[in-house]
């Protein structure tokens, strides 16, 4: 295990941002189950970071990526990460590190994580600017979301003074509990949509509304969208929603309809744009000829570039590997052609066939050709994590068999909402994985759990 593991640190010099080095570090001591050379490593990583919200945040997910390996130590960690909070001068950015320790410490005392969320709402108050004390609430409320407290978050949406970002707080929990087909979401939205209402500006207004209403047909409800945005007065809010309703028909196969939606879109640009994301998915559903003719009739290169990897990686995706490698090599862009190769790769290994190595040696030779520092470090972490997929795939299995019965422990112990970040722990890696079968799972759990969550509120 040591070669592979060294094999992966072997592209930390190329990353320069270090909390995505120690993103890097996190998952493979997540997966190794707290090998003592990467905790050391991470705490390396730690002691660079001179901002002082990155370096909790960047300790915080040391303290989670040791949890099963030594539950002592991570404990350990929350309180040093509390500590370091403490000592931060600016109050918003104390609430902010306070809000993600908190969602930690309730899986050891519970009475610790209802003290700091209470210092988190005290210091909210006490931020003078109106814009930082409207990013503390919304951190402090997609931490909520995010731990399954689905009604704490309804609880600090209804709070927020402003309507524009109060209309977005309610989108963002109606569209989780779209997700989990929860009926509750109707209501949630109309929250959203009366709160936009609130907003003087009758532009910005109507803006708002197409952006709340888009956020409904991402999350599948297309019909219902369409029909809401008929009412809305200015067409740039009407195409919000037409354009996220288009890529939705396309995803569950739904060609024609989608097809009348793009009649509605006069700006070329934008045409272009969605038929370019859309080739990954008419692949998936298997019209390789209408894919093909979309990207012969692209004329910018970045969205021809981004068309053919989405092309190829849904080959790959469907077995078709010769087809794949072809279709890559025609991306022109060093940052999308790399990326596709890493991607067929791990899919390539997936399916148990050979030649992944040589394609993961492409993607790191085409990364070191990027003049950009920030796409060359953004695609060297992805064939970092992709790689640890490949590398370390046993004890990955592993650590997503152990996620699943720390779930059920949790569920039996009656504490959801732990179980819910343990199958979110195991649904992050199995979705860098590409293990499909996984993820479906997962997602399925935590919908699952979702759904008696939000039940406990509608009868309390």
């Amino acid at each position: 295990m040591e070669e592979k593991i060294n094999e992966i640190l072997a592209l930390l010099p190329y990353i320069d941002n270090n909390n995505e080095k120690l993103r890097v570090i996190s998952t493979l001591l997540k997966i190794s189950n707290g090998e003592q050379q990467l905790l050391s490593l991470g705490f390396d990583v730690v002691e660079t970071i001179d901002d002082g919200l990155e370096r909790i945040q960047s300790l915080l997910s040391l303290a989670i990526a040791v949890k099963d390996a030594d539950f002592e130590l991570y404990k350990g960690l929350i309180q040093m990460t509390i500590n370091e909070a403490e000592k931060l001068a600016n109050p918003k950015q104390k609430a902010m590190a306070l809000s993600d320790i908190a969602v930690e410490a309730v899986t050891f005392d519970e009475n610790l994580a209802i003290k700091l969320v209470e210092e988190v709402l005290t210091l909210i108050l006490k931020i003078d600017l109106k814009e930082d004390r409207t990013a503390a609430v919304m951190h402090f409320l997609k931490t909520l979301l995010r731990s399954e407290d689905i009604e704490g978050a309804i609880r600090v949406a209804e709070k927020i003074s402003d309507p524009y970002y109060r209309a977005i707080a309610f989108s963002e929990i109606g569209k989780v509990l779209v997700e989990a087909n929860i009926p509750l979401y109707s209501s949630i939205f109309s929250q959203a949509l009366k709160s936009a209402a609130e907003i003087e500006n009758p532009v910005t207004r109507e803006m708002t509304f197409g952006e709340i209403i888009s956020k409904l047909a991402e999350a599948g409800k297309v019909n219902e969208s369409l029909k809401l945005a008929e009412k809305l007065k200015i067409k740039d809010a009407r195409i919000q929603v037409v354009e996220a309703a288009f890529l939705k028909l396309i995803e569950i196969g739904k060609l024609s309809d989608a097809s009348k939606l793009m009649r509605l879109i006069e700006d070329r640009e934008k045409r272009a744009r969605l038929k370019m994301l859309s080739v990954g998915a008419l692949i998936k559903l298997g019209n390789y000829g209408e894919a093909l003719r979309i990207v012969e009739g692209i004329r910018i290169s970045a969205y021809k570039d981004i068309a053919l990897s989405e092309m190829s990686v849904a080959l790959a995706e469907k077995g078709e590997f010769k087809k794949a490698i072809q279709v890559a090599r025609h991306i022109q862009d060093s940052y999308y052609r790399g990326g596709a190769f890493s991607l067929i790769g791990l899919e390539l290994f997936n399916k148990g066939e050979d030649g992944y190595q040589l394609l993961f040696e492409k993607a790191i030779e085409e990364a070191k050709t990027i003049k950009s520092s920030q796409l060359r470090s953004r695609l060297f972490l992805d064939i970092a994590l992709r790689l640890t997929a490949v590398n370390l795939r046993e004890p990955l299995l592993e650590f997503l068999t152990r996620k699943t019965q720390n779930a059920e422990k949790s569920i039996k112990e009656g504490n959801l909402e732990r179980a819910a970040r343990e199958y979110k722990e195991g649904l992050e890696l199995s979705e860098i994985a590409r293990l499909m079968d996984y993820s479906e799972h997962l997602k399925d759990k935590i919908y699952k759990i979702r759904r008696k969550l939000v039940e406990r509120i509608e009868v309390s």
